[in-house]
C-alpha cells in the first residue's frame, strides 16, 4: 500500500495492471486436437486400432490409466500431489506419446514440461522413456523425442506416433511456419467435436495462466456458435462462486469474420452468449475469469482468437512456443515464459532490468507490491511480503 492512498483506489490500481497484463486473454488447462473415444482393450492386430491415432477425451478410463502411470513415475520428484496440464496426448495400438506440464493440484507449484513415451503391457500402462533428459554422458539421452531413434529402439513402436522435432516442420504435418493444418468447421454441430477435448482447470490466485491455444479453425461460410455448446465445468455447481455454463469472450475489432451477436453483461466486465463467423480462420483457448474484489467468483470463458501464422500487431510481443501474441514484455513473461511476478516486474525490452531499478508486481488479484530490482526478481519493500 502507498502513503496516502485509499483502500478503493489501490483496489482500482490493481484491477487495471491485472485487466492490462490479462488483456483480455486467459487462465486454464485445456488439451488439443480431436478426441475419439478408444477401447481400454486394444489389439495390435486390429487394423483400425493400428492404423488411427487417437486422442483419449478427458474423463475415459484410458486416459486416467496413462496419466496415472506417468503420475507414479515423476512422484519421488514432485510429490503425490500432482496433476497434468496436457498439451499432447497420442494412442495407437498399445503404444501412447504424453506431452505435459505437471503442477500442483493448486498451481502454485509448476514443473517443467516433460514428454513421455508409455507401453501397454499386461493391461497396464508403463513408461518407456522419460524426457527431457539432463544427463549428457547418457548415449542413450538424444533419443527421448527422436522418432527415428525410438522406433529403432521400440521395433512396436507405430510409425507417426511421435511428433517429429520441430526443425522438420513439414513432415510432423505443419506448414513452415509451425503450424499446423486447419479443422473445418462447416456448421454449429461441429463444435462438440472442437471443443470434445477442453478440459477446466483449477482457478488460481494472479497471475493466472493460459490454456495452449488449438490448431487452427478453418470456418467455411457463416457458422454461429453458442455458448452453450461449450461444456460445462464439471466442477462448478450453480449457487457456487464458480459459473459453471461457459461463456465467450468478446472478439476484438481486428478480427476479421468474428462478432458478438448477444452480449452479455456479468458484473463489471462484458462477455458474450453468441458469436457469428464468416469464412475465417482462427483459433481457440479457455480460462477462468476473476477480479476480485468486487466478484470473488470465477468464470470459465473460451476465447477466439487469430490463427497460427498471424503476424502480431505493433507493441506486441510473441511467443514463439505457441505463436501467440501478448500487450507488453511483462504479459509475455508471465503468459509465454510463465515466471513468476517477481521476475517480470524486473523484465523490459533489453532483458533483465539493473539492480535497484524500482518495480511493481501483483501479490494477488486486488493487491500491489513494490520495491527494487535485485538479481533478476522484485525485492518487496515490505518485508513481509518477502
Amino acid at each position: 500500500m502507498r502513503a496516502g492512498e485509499s483502500s478503493h483506489a489501490i483496489a482500482d490500481r490493481a484491477a487495471h495492471r491485472a485487466r492490462v497484463l490479462i488483456g483480455g486473454v486467459l487462465a486454464l488447462t485445456l488439451l488439443m486436437g480431436c478426441a475419439v473415444a478408444v477401447s481400454p482393450s486394444r489389439s495390435a492386430a486390429t487394423e483400425a486400432d493400428a492404423g488411427s491415432i487417437t486422442t483419449p477425451p478427458p474423463g475415459s478410463r484410458e486416459r486416467r490409466a496413462i496419466l496415472d502411470a506417468l503420475r507414479a513415475e515423476l512422484s519421488h520428484l514432485t510429490g503425490p500431489d500432482l496433476v497434468f496440464v496436457v498439451a499432447l496426448l497420442r494412442v495407437r495400438a498399445d503404444w501412447a506419446w504424453v506431452e505435459a506440464e505437471p503442477q500442483s493440484s493448486d498451481g502454485s507449484n509448476r514443473h517443467e514440461t516433460v514428454t513421455a513415451l508409455l507401453q501397454q503391457q499386461d493391461g497396464r500402462w508403463v513408461v518407456r522413456v522419460l524426457g527431457p533428459c539432463d544427463t549428457e554422458d547418457d548415449p542413450t539421452c538424444a533419443e527421448h523425442d527422436d522418432p527415428a531413434r525410438l522406433a529403432a529402439r521400440f521395433p512396436t513402436l507405430p510409425p507417426e506416433l511421435v511428433p517429429r522435432a520441430s526443425d522438420d516442420p513439414e513432415e510432423a504435418g505443419a506448414t513452415t511456419d509451425g503450424c499446423r493444418p486447419p479443422r473445418l468447421v462447416r456448421s454449429p454441430a461441429d463444435w462438440a467435436e472442437v471443443f470434445a477435448t477442453l478440459e477446466w482447470s483449477s482457478p488460481r490466485v494472479s497471475p493466472p495462466w493460459w490454456s495452449a491455444p488449438s490448431d487452427d479453425l478453418r470456418i467455411v461460410g457463416r457458422v454461429v456458435l453458442d455458448s452453450a455448446r461449450i461444456p460445462r465445468d464439471p466442477a462448478c455447481r450453480e449457487g457456487d462462486d464458480c459459473r459453471p455454463r461457459a461463456v465467450l469472450a468478446m472478439p476484438p475489432a481486428a478480427l476479421p469474420g468474428v462478432r458478438c451477436t448477444r452480449p452479455l453483461k456479468l458484473e463489471i466486465e462484458t462477455f458474450c452468449e453468441r458469436l457469428e463467423l464468416h469464412d475465417t480462420l482462427v483459433r481457440w483457448r479457455a480460462f477462468r475469469w476473476s477480479l476480485p474484489p468486487w466478484f470473488s467468483g470465477t468464470i470459465p470463458v473460451v476465447q477466439i482468437i487469430p490463427a497460427c501464422a498471424t503476424p502480431c500487431p505493433p507493441g506486441q510481443v510473441r511467443c514463439a512456443r505457441d505463436q501467440t501474441c501478448w500487450p507488453s514484455i511483462e504479459a509475455h513473461c508471465l503468459a509465454c515464459l510463465r515466471n513468476p511476478p517477481v521476475v517480470c516486474a524486473c523484465r523490459d525490452a533489453s532483458g533483465v532490468r539493473p539492480d535497484r531499478a524500482a518495480c511493481t508486481y501483483m501479490i494477488s488479484n486486488d493487491q500491489m507490491g513494490s520495491g527494487q530490482c535485485q538479481q533478476g526478481r522484485c525485492v518487496n519493500d515490505d518485508p513481509r511480503w518477502r
